[in-house]
């Protein structure tokens, strides 16, 4: 089967983008974040290790609460728009073959006619041969039937000549029995 490339649903391109946004919103509080505890330092003159001795706990919880989440977003709405794709290339695709399977039937059907409507023609066909040999037996038959017949009326004729010569011959001979007695 051939792969085609699926076009993505703009639902899907939507919650892409989403991520996207989500991703730069949480390096920009990411970079935020960096630029207050880097302010801090800065204010008490402490370094980075005596600051993160102290206020590690503070740190991690303006991460975990102002940053973190949106990465937490961008990857849900990711998934989002992924699992939205997948759904929609499977009906498309379901829907393809769908297509395809129809059409296939539909071809095969088109086949199956053909070859009935061929069948039905060869059959035809045949018949009217058959036929046409019926007629011509036939007309042979009529022919020597109809050969036969004159023979016959020769025959009949030829009958009757003789019987009207013995007839004739029958009444030649009554005659000269009568004539001479």
């Amino acid at each position: 089967m051939k792969k085609t490339k699926q076009k993505t649903s703009s639902v899907a391109i939507t919650f892409y983008v989403l991520a996207v946004l989500l991703v730069l919103v949480f390096a920009f509080m990411s970079w935020y974040i960096f630029d207050s505890i880097k302010e801090a330092m800065t204010q008490y003159g402490m370094s980075f290790s005596e600051f993160w001795g102290e206020m590690w706990q503070s740190v991690v919880n303006m991460f975990v609460t102002q940053s973190l989440p949106f990465l937490v977003y961008a990857f849900i709405s990711y998934g989002i728009g992924y699992v939205i794709n997948e759904l929609t290339l499977q009906h498309t695709e379901s829907v393809q073959n769908a297509d395809a399977k129809a059409e296939s039937q539909e071809a095969a059907a088109m086949e199956q006619a053909d070859t009935k409507a061929q069948d039905e023609l060869s059959q035809a066909s045949a018949k009217e041969s058959v036929q046409e040999e019926m007629l011509s037996d036939e007309g042979k038959e009529e022919t020597q039937a109809a050969g036969a017949e004159p023979k016959q009326e020769e025959s009949a004729n030829e009958d009757n000549q003789k019987q009207e010569e013995e007839a004739n011959s029958a009444t030649l001979d009554s005659e000269e029995k009568e004539s001479q007695a």
